[in-house]
């Protein structure tokens, strides 16, 4: 009977590492109320999954990450980056504004580059053209984000970035450069 129940305990293993693998591929962070509710649908024996998750962790890069509300995420850190976690929890909580802010913001700073403003259209900002919308009107008037100022390239693209870390004629020149520049000079 041992053997069953350890035998049993490694598929669980499995399964489990499996479910939270393939949603971190997916850009996806689960709570412990998922892994319990994927177990049940899996007709799995009752078991601790804490126990589970302890014996995974390693192999996984188990993380975990938590929301405002105090809420606790798993992902595998083989799948996805601590900075992508946190961009998911932050549009969970709703930051979307200071999100995009620091996001632009270090766009500027680290590499330096104008930021695509499409890409908060994208996961894991999700945002809609609508939301977009209203988001970047805020920005444009909020003195929090006063250093965020928006360019185009000459095809109509819209990017932003922070003049705090990088001057207007620099932004201007990196946006003509990402969008038509470098197509025209292979």
């Amino acid at each position: 009977m041992g053997d069953y129940m350890d035998e049993n305990i490694d598929y669980l293993q499995e399964d489990v590492a499996d479910f939270i693998t393939l949603n971190s591929r997916d850009g996806k962070i689960v709570t412990l109320e998922e892994i319990e509710t994927f177990i049940n649908n899996e007709e799995k024996d009752p078991t601790d999954v804490t126990e589970i998750l302890e014996s995974i962790k390693s192999e996984l890069d188990l993380k975990t990450i938590d929301d405002s509300e105090g809420n606790t995420f798993y992902y595998s850190g083989n799948e996805m980056t601590d900075k992508y976690a946190g961009i998911i929890i932050r549009v969970k909580n709703k930051d979307i504004l200071k999100l995009i802010g620091d996001t632009v913001r270090e766009e500027s700073r680290r590499y330096p580059r104008p930021t695509y403003v499409t890409m908060f259209n994208l996961p894991p900002y999700n945002l809609t053209e609508g939301e977009l919308e209203d988001m970047l009107a805020e920005l444009s008037i909020d003195s929090e984000y006063r250093d965020l100022k928006f360019t185009h390239a000459s095809n109509g693209t819209v990017f932003v970035y922070s003049n705090k870390h990088m001057s207007k004629g620099y932004a201007d020149y990196l946006a003509e450069w990402i969008e038509v520049g470098q197509d025209e000079n292979p």
